[in-house]
């Protein structure tokens, strides 16, 4: 059903008299009442509701007469709210999940709701002139799955899981005309190519995103990525240029959530680790600061102490830590939490790093 909305034009959308009358006949109000509140004549509002096919109406839903029209308004009104509300506090319940470091179980919620939303949304509501809401949130409950999958999937995994539901997001960004959702699916796509090692194609879909995502929490975690594929490309310059932009956004203030300044920070210190230069520590242990504070007011995000922990132990293969004994605490907690959250790809990184440490 999914497929047959986003097919569907928008002048097959009843009118807004349509709507109106529909509505109003549905609260029980009579021929005369309705040509009062729409400003018109009786006749013509008998004729919005008549079986008329001047208009088309009847057909298009599939009844036959004024009953069963206001009926099938009132049940597909119903219908709609419902599944709104179900949609936004599912988005709300999945971000709030992964960011909590439940993860694996926001992947599987989301899985279902998506599964659920597919099902039911259909051309009632394109009729009804919602449907674009509802794929809205389709698609950004796609985008919450496809970070939580991030954190948790090994880089083997990547592309079966994240080519459809890329595609689902492109769709409905086309279907809506929204830069917004084309610019998420640009970076989730720029994320898959980073963690299955094609940093080149990787910085391709991250400019493509800059150019349609302007928020600058957006902005930060953009930044972050393109630089990190700038230091295993062993491009120096560019990665400073890049690393100097994202500077310039950090200290100008404007985020809205300081956990993206502690990752893009956790970033960048990994990054000039990969180059070799002398800073990285010193970067890292600013982020390391930003990630204290956000603990202090809402609680350790796991999934943040497990990032900086892998880029320390990749940082320490390059430059000698300041504290060995504080990193290899650090390693033993960051594996411990990776292992707890189901974070697969840090576990294995983190193995991994501490063997060569």
């Amino acid at each position: 059903m999914r497929a047959k909305i986003l097919q569907q034009k928008r002048k097959d959308e009843l009118t807004l008299r349509d709507l109106e009358a529909l509505q109003y006949a549905a609260d029980g109000m009579t021929t005369e009442e309705i040509a009062q509140e729409l400003f018109l004549a009786p006749k013509t509002v008998e004729h919005l509701l008549s079986n008329s096919q001047t208009r088309g109406l009847f057909p298009k839903i599939g009844v036959k007469n004024r009953p069963e029209a206001t009926a099938w308004y009132t049940r597909a009104t119903n219908d709609y709210k419902h599944l709104r509300r179900t949609a936004e506090d599912s988005l709300r319940r999945i971000h709030n999940l992964r960011l909590r470091g439940q993860s694996q179980f926001a992947l599987n919620y989301a899985e279902e709701i998506t599964d659920q939303l597919r099902e039911e949304i259909d051309n009632r509501f394109s009729l009804l002139g919602k449907a674009e809401i509802l794929l809205r949130l389709l698609a950004d409950i796609d985008f919450e799955q496809l970070i939580a999958f991030y954190e948790t999937a090994l880089p083997k995994n990547i592309w079966l899981f994240v080519k459809p539901r890329i595609k689902e997001i492109r769709d409905i960004a086309q279907f809506c005309d929204d830069t917004r959702l084309s610019g998420e699916a640009d970076y989730i796509e720029g994320l898959a190519y980073y963690i299955a090692g094609q940093p080149v194609a990787s910085i391709r879909a991250l400019n493509t995103a800059w150019e349609k995502l302007h928020h600058n929490d957006d902005r930060l975690k953009i930044l972050r990525t393109i630089a990190l594929n700038w230091a295993y490309c062993q491009d120096v310059q560019r990665f400073n240029e890049v690393a100097q932009k994202a500077r310039a956004y950090i200290n100008d203030g404007a985020f809205s959530d300081v956990q993206y300044v502690c990752m893009t920070l956790e970033g960048l210190g990994r990054g000039q680790g990969i180059l070799q230069l002398t800073s990285a520590f010193d970067t890292l242990d600013e982020s390391w600061r930003y990630y204290e504070k956000i603990a202090q007011k809402r609680g350790k995000l796991p999934i943040r102490y497990v990032q900086l922990t892998r880029s320390e132990l990749e940082v320490a293969q390059y430059l000698r830590p300041k504290n060995r004994e504080w990193l290899e605490k650090r390693a033993h907690e960051g594996l411990r939490l990776a292992n707890e959250y189901g974070y697969l790809r840090y576990v294995k990184q983190i193995q991994t790093l501490s063997k060569q440490f």
